[in-house]
């Protein structure tokens, strides 16, 4: 049982007296309470008991480490019922996407409102409520924005609803309408989403209901409204009518991104793996917040004072204070916090001195010893010795809170301690140091991006970290917390599924498991005793086709489902509890929620089975499947060995097994006929199941396969763009899809094709033909890029790219207007074509075509492109003068300098043709379905967890073929030399590999330098030199007398199959360019990189090479000319020196990172199949149709 449960990302989560679950979980298997490093030990040493004279005062000493470990695994495994107040809620995130297109979509937000003399009213709030506003809009939901805006600062009335969503529409970049909902019908306001993207209800601040939590409120308020999404964590510690009302009348309620990623930064102040774990706490009123600090006491390593609270534990140790300064009640609060520090053998720190004003003359300043603050004297910030220990000790912690204000809080505006504080927090963490900060006021002193994690609501955390219950969070819908592990819970998890929701004492699953091995049986059920009586049976039966879990299957059914592998086949919902007093919630479990869950993950020709022995209670039930069915279920009328009365009741038990409650009501003579059975509507081509009689054995008769009729395949046609970095993975991609049933028709350009058939002349009209003779089903094609062939495409790079954006959209039209009519097969139904060209939305919608688009490099790339309008509002990018700051504000990326930004977004003349075509695209991929990426998702995750909220994208790279190395598929520009022989006799790992691609050119004096650098390192090299790689008349780019200084330790090639030559273990480094698709091949090949990027994306790749994932490093530093001294001497550090084994280990990481994605159970095969799935879902199924081409979209 050690691996069946495993945290999602959080702490555990249990409510009290929760023993089922401690019961299910070894707790070996969880980290409660983390190991002390060796950084812990210099850390209690210098944290002895001191006196009043000396620094910081020590309630105790720390004797042991082992007394603090057994403590603290108390405290923590006590904080398990501590958070009670905080359940596993379900969010956005989680939310099933497609449920969310054409329903209304209420989004509680806040945001500010500044008033600017300039620019009139200014607004801002959290960037993830936008991503949570844009992500709803994309998803095709009606959304409707709510929230209480205040009065900007010297104003005496809060602006208009029509003045807050013209900001708004500025900030989203999407048409934003005021609109009366709540004055007014809201069934009657439906149409004005025809109008307008967004709706802003009226300010909830003139409303007094609002305050109140009004149920009739609550009810207008959500009236019309499908799903709630509370996007507004710094109220969820008030029961407000827009946060806790409403969720009592929205089928669904969940938590929106900013909500999401606030409530995860507070839980983190529980828990760390960190150690030392400090709290730093300021403020005052100690009484309020004791039950926090307690709480606190229990958890960190130690406790800091910086607030008015010192000087009551100060006064509660028995030290001398002015009692001024002493809280009124406080004594016995402070006495317990001591007392609990002392169990826990935790030191807390007080300090020393004060900077102090005096009330007279108050730009007077003198500092004072904590016992001697003289009367007329009040502190305003610590002193310099309280300063110098408080910086001392952050230096050896390895987490920090540090929660209220950063100043005292007494009349003075000069804020002392927060001014020293504030960058001593931030010097912590950029030594690794964990540090969370609290409140608004203490939030302000830090500068944005701030290293540290800014939680500005202290309210809503002094809540938490009382143990209280945080009302906005508890009125949302719950989710399972946990991942499982189904590997470990049953024998074979590919087997069918039965679900028995409500399952009691579990004698029907046991029944039913002991008769059917081959299906397995998971129970849910409320009642954690019964659960945990199950699970105690299944331990000692030794049987894997059955389990339990206590839960609320009304919310969480589809969280615990989805994730099962195999198909779900069959739901049973028998007797459930009535509730007779509250007609309307006759069976509260059966809800819209979970109908819908059920009839999503069912499989075709699955079942649900309802019985009741109450009439009502069936009926009931019946008519929530057929309300909220989705037309997907159908009664059963007939099926061979099942009986129906003329009302379609089932007249007996199908399964022949009785459940508890149905036995019961059978003895006691009573009738059970009321039993009710649906089917899935069936299609031919899929299993499908019916059911025995009672008296006969339970069985599920699979019926034969029978092959899908040709047009219901999926048949897609891919366009790469016409270069040869371009190509290559949209081959691969079309072999990879091609290989899971996939019909594929292929353009390639004329020019590309002509250069593939001169290099390979044996390939003659189909670069697929071989392909094709194992199996694949692949169709090739040609069409003119409106260029003559004898066109130098390299040499005249603005012509080729005008006639790319202009001419080439026609006969791309052409072709696919000729595979149509021409097509025998399967009807064309998905383009996938590259995202760098302009026309995919308009051919697919012509055509009535998904629109895919395929990103052929790094998703940090096509992120950088698709945010430009960001770039350019912040001043990056367009200007004559763009901006060399940090660029800090881009989705997923943390922080990147502008000289990391592809070539093109760092010129000032913005008006050229390659800037014409990358505007235009990325207007255009706006308008796609789904989006295929060429990475891992491993390696770059913020990044797509970003751009994924925008509109579904496929993180399926390395885009390698199986046997890649050996490609049946032709696909290079220039005929290919081998040098296997000459590497044959190269000693392991001394060659370098140079190569920058196949179409950037180098200038002659950096050519020059970088031979004559690789001739002084005096290593064995592999140099591809393209005829064209220079751009001049020059026919020898190199310098007079290399080949014969270099001798037989160099070869010189004019073209490669790379990966043969990168394989080699020969090979040992790797003098590249920067191209994606060269970076992926060093990586899967395991050799590091020297970086010498010259254009477009290479410069932002080289980031994630040398900088990002440290595989690498650059030839030359800061940019500077090539100088070929440097150039030798980088060359050595990764061909001899330790750096180059320090490189390849790190490469070793990588690259399985890249193998493991690549894995049946990989991410990227993952993901594959999951878009597979969805073409099949979209074009096959016509599930999740959306229209293409959501017009008003904004990056």
């Amino acid at each position: 049982m050690s691996e069946v449960l495993n945290l999602i990302q959080g702490p555990l989560l249990l409510p009290r007296n929760s023993t089922s679950l401690y019961r299910a979980i070894n707790f070996s298997t969880f980290s409660w309470c983390s190991q002390k490093s060796s950084s812990f030990t210099e850390f209690q040493t210098q944290w002895r008991l001191q006196s009043s004279q000396q620094g910081f005062e020590n309630c105790v000493a720390i004797e042991s480490i082992e007394e603090k470990i057994s403590d603290r695994s108390k405290a923590n495994l006590c904080h398990v019922e501590h958070q009670n107040g905080l359940p596993h809620v379900q969010t956005l995130r989680k939310y099933p996407k497609e449920e969310l297109y054409g329903r209304v979509v209420m989004v509680r937000l806040d945001f500010t409102i500044s008033n600017r003399e300039v620019l009139g009213s200014n607004i801002s709030f959290n960037e993830r409520s936008l991503l949570t506003i844009k992500y709803l809009y994309h998803a095709g939901a009606k959304v409707l924005l709510a929230s209480n805006w205040g009065f900007p600062k010297d104003t005496t009335q809060p602006p208009s609803a029509e003045i807050v969503s013209d900001n708004l529409s500025s900030v989203l970049e999407l048409k934003v309408m005021p609109t009366s909902w709540i004055s007014d019908c809201s069934q009657s306001k439906e149409g004005d989403f025809d109008i307008a993207d967004v709706l802003l209800i009226e300010n909830l601040l003139t409303f007094r209901e609002e305050l109140a939590n009004c149920s009739a409120f609550a009810r207008k308020l959500s009236s019309g409204v499908d799903v709630f999404v509370n996007d507004t964590f710094s109220q969820s510690h008030k029961i407000l009518a827009s946060t806790v009302g409403v969720t009592r009348y929205c089928y669904a309620s969940v938590a929106g991104f900013a909500f999401e990623q606030e409530l995860t930064q507070l839980v983190d102040i529980t828990t760390t793996t960190k150690r030392p774990y400090i709290a730093i706490i300021g403020g005052d009123n100690l009484k309020g917040k004791a039950a926090a600090i307690h709480f606190l006491a229990s958890k960190c390593d130690g406790l800091v004072f910086i607030g008015m609270i010192a000087f009551q534990i100060m006064h509660g140790k028995g030290l001398l204070v002015p009692l001024r300064f002493v809280e009124f009640g406080a004594v016995k609060d402070s006495l317990k916090i001591i007392d609990d520090a002392q169990r826990r053998n935790i030191p807390i720190l007080l300090p020393k001195d004060f900077v102090c004003v005096n009330d007279s003359l108050p730009k007077q300043l003198h500092t004072f010893p904590v016992q001697r603050i003289l009367n007329g004297w009040k502190p305003v910030g610590l002193g310099p010795n309280s300063m110098i220990n408080i910086s001392s000790l952050l230096s050896k912690c390895k987490k920090i809170l540090c929660i209220g204000p950063l100043n005292l809080k007494l009349p003075r505006s000069d804020n002392y301690l927060a001014s020293k504080l504030a960058p001593m927090l931030e010097t912590s963490s950029r030594s690794g140091c964990d540090v969370i900060v609290v409140g608004t006021a203490a939030c302000k002193e830090f500068s944005r991006p701030s290293g540290c994690t800014l939680l500005e609501n202290a309210s809503v955390a002094w809540e938490f970290l009382k143990g209280r219950v945080l009302p906005g969070l508890a009125a949302l819908d719950r989710a399972y917390p946990f991942v499982i592990d189904w590997d470990t819970v049953f024998n074979d998890p590919a087997q069918p599924l039965v679900v028995d929701i409500g399952s009691g004492n579990g004698l029907f699953l046991f029944e039913m498991a002991r008769r059917k091995k081959d299906l397995n049986f998971l129970g849910l059920e409320a009642n954690k005793k019964l659960v945990d009586h199950c699970l105690d049976s299944v331990h000692q039966s030794g049987l894997k086709n059955r389990y339990f879990i206590a839960t609320n299957a009304t919310s969480t059914f589809r969280s615990i489902v989805s994730s099962y592998p195999g198909e779900l086949v069959l739901v049973l919902i028998q007797c459930p509890n009535p509730d007779f007093n509250k007609p309307e919630h006759r069976w509260r479990m059966l809800q819209r929620a979970l109908v819908e869950a059920i009839v999503d993950l069912l499989t075709i020709n699955g079942k649900v089975f309802l019985q009741s022995d109450v009439e009502t209670v069936a009926v009931r039930m019946r008519e929530e499947f057929i309300r909220y069915g989705k037309n997907k279920v159908a009664i059963i009328r007939t099926e061979d060995d099942i009986k129906l009365d003329d009302e379609g009741w089932l007249s007996d038990n199908p399964y022949g097994v009785r459940s508890d409650w149905e036995q019961h009501v059978i003895d006691r003579g009573a009738p059970m006929t009321l039993v009710y059975s649906w089917c899935t509507p069936s299609h031919t081509y899929t299993p499908g199941f019916s059911f025995s009689l009672k008296s006969q054995p339970f069985r599920f008769q699979t019926t034969t396969m029978v092959k899908p009729h040709e047009e219901q395949k999926p048949h897609a046609l891919i366009v790469p763009y016409p270069l040869q970095g371009h190509v290559i993975p949209a081959v691969h991609l079309a072999i990879k899809l091609a290989s899971k049933g996939f019909t594929i028709s292929f353009i390639n350009t004329q020019f590309v094709h002509h250069q593939i058939s001169k290099s390979q002349p044996d390939i003659g009209d189909d670069i697929f033909s071989v392909a094709r003779k194992s199996g694949l089903n692949i169709h090739y094609h040609t069409v003119s890029d409106g260029l003559p062939l004898e066109f130098d495409r390299s040499l005249n790079h603005d012509q080729f790219m005008f006639s790319v954006l202009h001419v080439l959209s026609a006969h791309i039209e052409e072709g696919v207007r000729k595979i149509i009519n021409s097509s025998s097969g399967p009807r064309l139904n998905c383009l996938i074509a590259d995202t760098f060209f302009v026309w995919p939305s308009m051919i697919a919608e012509k055509f009535h075509l998904l629109n895919v688009s395929f990103w052929t490099e790094p998703a940090i790339v096509y992120t950088l492109y698709y945010h430009m309008n960001l770039l350019r509002k912040n001043g990056h990018f367009g200007f004559h003068d763009n901006r060399e700051d940090t660029i800090d504000y881009i989705p997923g990326i943390a922080a990147i300098e502008p000289r990391d930004l592809m070539s093109y977004l760092q010129e000032a003349d913005i008006s050229t043709v390659v800037h014409q075509i990358i505007f235009k695209a990325f207007q255009d991929v706006k308008k796609a379905d789904l989006v295929l990426c060429n990475t891992v998702e491993e390696l770059e995750p913020n990044i797509i967890s970003a751009l994924q909220l925008e509109k579904p994208f496929y993180a399926i790279g390395p885009i390698f073929p199986s046997g890649f190395r050996k490609s049946s598929v032709e696909t290079s520009l220039w005929p290919e030399s081998d040098c296997s022989n000459w590497l044959d006799s190269k000693p392991h790992g001394s060659v370098l590999y140079i190569s920058f691609g196949s179409y950037a050119h180098v200038g002659k004096h950096d050519l020059t330098e970088i031979a004559n650098g690789v001739l002084l390192s005096k290593v064995s090299f592999v140099w591809i030199l393209r005829p064209d790689i220079v751009s001049s008349d020059d026919t020898d780019p190199l310098p007079d007398g290399f080949l014969k200084e270099c001798g037989d330790r160099g070869m010189i090639l004019p073209w490669c199959r790379q990966i043969e030559v990168l394989s080699h273990e020969a090979v040992g480094g790797f003098l590249t360019h920067c191209g994606w698709n060269s970076i992926l091949e060093s990586i899967w090949c395991g050799i590091p990189m020297l970086c010498f990027p010259l254009l477009t994306d290479q410069f932002t790749n080289r980031k994630l090479v040398v900088d990002d994932w440290k595989i690498g490093i650059d030839v030359i530093t800061n940019r500077k000319s090539v100088n070929r001294a440097k150039v030798s001497e980088n060359i050595n550090l990764v061909m001899k020196g330790e750096l180059g084994n320090k490189y390849r280990n790190k490469m070793k990481e990588v690259k399985q990172t890249l193998k493991d994605a690549m894995e049946d159970v990989g991410s990227s095969e993952k993901n594959l199949n999951s878009f597979i799935q969805e073409i099949h879902n979209r074009c096959v199924m016509g599930k999740s149709v959306k229209p293409n081409g959501i017009s008003n979209g904004h990056v």
